[in-house]
């Protein structure tokens, strides 16, 4: 629809996560709170192909940034999209 009305330079979108989630249960076989999530940023004018902050090397549970239960530390935030 952007593309088709020809505004596709002129529109930016970005699609975020508010918070990640754990992969396993808590005690109250819930899941918890995480540190980020996915961000996804598409337009015309974007320059994409990239990944910004660091991709895990492992998921090992030796990884420095895996601090158990399927969470892992966010290495980029959200302020350093701008």
């Amino acid at each position: 629809e952007i593309k088709a009305q020809g505004i596709e330079d002129s529109v930016t979108v970005v699609q975020g996560s508010e918070f990640g989630r754990s992969l396993t249960p808590n005690s109250a076989k819930g899941s918890d709170n995480g540190w980020g999530g996915n961000y996804f940023v598409f337009g015309g004018d974007v320059k994409g192909g990239k990944t910004l902050g660091e991709y895990p090397t492992s998921f090992e549970r030796s990884s420095p940034l895996n601090i158990g239960r399927g969470r892992l530390l966010p290495t980029t935030s959200w302020d350093a999209l701008r």
